[in-house]
């Protein structure tokens, strides 16, 4: 008797609830309800664990979770730990009930004696629920490395790990005998490693620019080797694209990481370059996500890509994301017109930059060009969020889940005050002359930013800039991508003419 799991959603399309259904070789049960969460800032995902012995429910707000794991569709899931403000736990369970769980704390000395970055530990099925700690603790933080992911085997531990000085990554590979790190050249992603008992871990090794290579880390004798030993195309592009990355003092001093992307034949500090600089900082996720051959055919024109890695984001680590979430979310604005300032100073003419956010970058890069706009010759926009004061003030989809990541302004001052000193659209200036040349994309059908934002955006802008509603495709514009992206990048290049 095998047995299937599904999440379904309410009315709002949230995720809010567990079915199992039976499966045997002559039929298949009805599907029964076996968790059920009412609370709208929650949001519900199922997952199987590595062992296969088990399907994890977890129950998620921003800054907060519990986990239930569930073997038998006639017993109910069993809870891992309560709820507790401001604590964040992982987990994954191996074959023999262990349990391994990566634990936050949302505060430098939150109460549970937990770090803000993440910290490893073990526990077993037979010791839930857990009513404190998290079991054996078996990994945290080093003077310069972090975690933030892990992957378990039969044989080994593989810790992701960040650089909390500038975002570089490694591997840490643990087992009973070695703990072996394997240093990371460029950015690296995981690959699906879905294979509990597999020999060995994979991960490829890519840039923005960079087409991903897979390499294999083997456990038995320590080597890492790739899997696609006869393509030269990442060796070719090597040979043509520079990368660096320099750190910036933002306005309180924090060292903010900056990266860049070139062609070598284009030489960095010339004044005449063009310099296209993408922000994000929102939700502790990266700004740099891997190879994206959007990028490519700008660089290939000679136009210098630029990432601000700004708080807020997860470049750096758990504690990287608080410095910019919620009350702080003026640090991510300030991280990205140091690094615009300072591409200004080094790189580019004043007028010469091009500000791109996507998504929640929209209101990182929005509040920077309310403040500078002279810091810009032209800004694009994609299913960018920009207007906070109203999605928080106003019950939407996901407005409650979001209070942990801006606030609400509803119910507590200072976050109102937070957001009507930050928000792109509160803060823009109706027939702004000195604002840049601006492109403004939204998607008819995304239901994370709704199409508003694009159009309330324009409209209050003025002046010579433009809208494109894309019909259907979602957040993410599945289907529209390639045009969008011909759109975008046609947009960056007219508005660099001399390219």
């Amino acid at each position: 008797m095998e047995c299937t799991v599904c999440s379904s959603t309410d009315d709002w399309n949230r995720p809010n609830a567990v079915f199992a259904c039976a499966i045997s070789d002559t039929a298949i049960s009805e599907p029964v309800q076996v968790y059920h969460n009412s609370d709208e800032a929650i949001i519900v995902d199922v997952q199987r664990t590595k062992g296969c012995q088990c399907v994890a429910i977890a129950a998620s707000a921003k800054t907060s979770n519990e986990i239930y794991l569930m073997s038998d569709i006639s017993q109910p899931p069993l809870l891992v730990r309560s709820r507790q403000a401001g604590i964040q736990y992982h987990l994954d369970v191996g074959t023999n009930d262990d349990i391994y769980l990566l634990a936050s704390a949302d505060l430098a000395n939150h109460e549970s004696g937990l770090d803000e970055q993440l910290t490893l530990f073990k526990t077993s099925i037979g010791d839930l629920p857990l009513k404190s700690d998290f079991g054996i603790f078996m990994a945290g933080r080093s003077d310069e490395f972090v975690i933030s992911d892990m992957d378990i085997f039969r044989d080994a531990i593989v810790l992701y790990e960040l650089s909390v000085i500038n975002g570089h990554q490694r591997i840490r590979v643990k087992s009973s005998d070695s703990d072996s790190v394997v240093d990371i050249p460029h950015q690296m992603n995981p690959c699906g490693n879905m294979y509990y008992h597999a020999p060995a871990v994979q991960y490829t090794v890519e840039s923005p620019i960079l087409e991903p290579v897979i390499y294999e880390y083997n456990f038995a004798d320590r080597t890492s080797s790739s899997l696609q030993p006869n393509s030269s195309t990442q060796e070719d592009s090597l040979d043509t694209y520079a990368c660096m990355r320099v750190l910036v003092p933002s306005h309180d001093g924090v060292q903010v990481p900056l990266s860049l992307f070139h062609r070598k034949d284009v030489d960095p500090f010339q004044r005449d370059n063009r310099v296209v600089l993408v922000g994000y900082g929102a939700y502790g996720e990266p700004v740099m996500r891997g190879f994206d051959p959007t990028a490519v055919p700008l660089v290939d024109r000679g136009i210098i890509l630029a990432y601000a890695h700004t708080r807020g984001g997860g470049d750096l680590g758990r504690a990287w994301y608080e410095g910019g979430r919620l009350y702080n979310k003026h640090n991510a604005v300030e991280d990205y017109l140091t690094c615009a300032q300072s591409l200004v100073d080094t790189f580019v003419e004043p007028k010469r930059l091009t500000a791109k956010a996507f998504s929640a970058g929209g209101v990182t890069v929005g509040a920077a060009i309310n403040r500078a706009p002279e810091l810009f010759g032209s800004a694009v926009f994609v299913n960018a969020f920009l207007d906070v004061t109203t999605s928080m003030s106003n019950k939407m989809a996901l407005t409650e889940h979001e209070y942990d990541e801006w606030g609400d302004p509803t119910l507590d001052k200072r976050a109102a005050a937070t957001i009507a000193a930050f928000c792109p659209i509160t803060n823009l200036k109706e027939k702004n002359e000195d604002y840049p040349r601006t492109l403004i994309v939204g998607t008819l059908d995304d239901t994370n930013v709704p199409f508003w934002h694009a159009l309330t955006y324009h409209a209050k802008l003025g002046g010579p800039h433009l809208v494109y509603m894309v019909p259907q495709g979602g957040h993410h514009m599945h289907g529209s991508s390639l045009d969008v992206a011909a759109l975008t990048n046609t947009f960056i290049l007219q508005s660099n003419p001399n390219l």
